[in-house]
């Protein structure tokens, strides 16, 4: 497993989409507390959705009641692979 230093941590960019304020703040807070400095928390799927047209992330968390079509956005963000 590889290990993740201060340094590169530091270079991680995370997305955060969540509903409930609250959750959305201590997700920010808990990768924040452990390294990662850029961490971008939203309460749509259409701003993080905008804002990956821009900002390729390295992490993307997302709470599943965010959207309905948030399934479908995750599948799309997916590599490609053979699916015979």
């Amino acid at each position: 497993m590889t290990e993740f230093d201060a340094a590169s941590l530091a270079k991680v960019v995370a997305f955060v989409g969540e509903r409930d304020e609250q959750t959305r703040k201590e997700l920010r807070h808990t990768l924040s507390r452990i390294g990662v400095k850029q961490v971008s928390a939203h309460g749509s799927l259409a701003n993080i959705s905008a804002l990956i047209k821009d900002v390729k992330p390295d992490l993307v968390i997302l709470g599943d009641d965010l959207d309905p079509g948030v399934f479908e956005f995750i599948r799309a963000m997916a590599p490609q692979q053979d699916r015979r």
